[in-house]
């Protein structure tokens, strides 16, 4: 079962991820190159503070922090949520992104970590 969802997964024009409460990616889809020009390799398990400035535009920064923070903290329960954030490029250009996302949760329904899904809008 693990390497059919693997192979969904790899196959997704999506961007499928996921990150510890403090913002570091752990898992970044293969799609991740062909929608932003970045290799994992420079994205996952680093902290926010260093990979956010490279993938999130400046104006959206602020507010993703904290909503991150928010997450983390429960203040947005354990339902998911969707929004639309300008993400950045590996060359600098901007894209809007719809996220859906939502938190994953240890089996006394605590949250750990966050995963979602970015889909590119035209």
């Amino acid at each position: 079962i693990r390497d059919r969802y693997y192979d969904i997964i790899s196959r997704a024009t999506d961007l499928i991820w996921r990150a510890t409460l403090s913002g570091e990616y752990t898992f970044l889809s293969p799609s991740l190159t062909e929608i932003t020009g970045f290799k994992s390799e420079e994205l996952l398990n680093k902290s926010f503070e260093e990979w956010a400035p490279k993938f999130i535009a400046e104006d959206c920064l602020s507010w993703t922090k904290k909503s991150l923070s928010d997450r983390a903290s429960g203040e947005l329960g354990t339902g998911p949520i969707k929004f639309e954030v300008e993400l950045l490029k590996k060359d600098g250009s901007r894209y809007l992104v719809e996220i859906n996302s939502g938190p994953v949760l240890s089996d006394s329904g605590k949250i750990i970590g966050i995963q979602g899904i970015n889909r590119v809008k035209d």
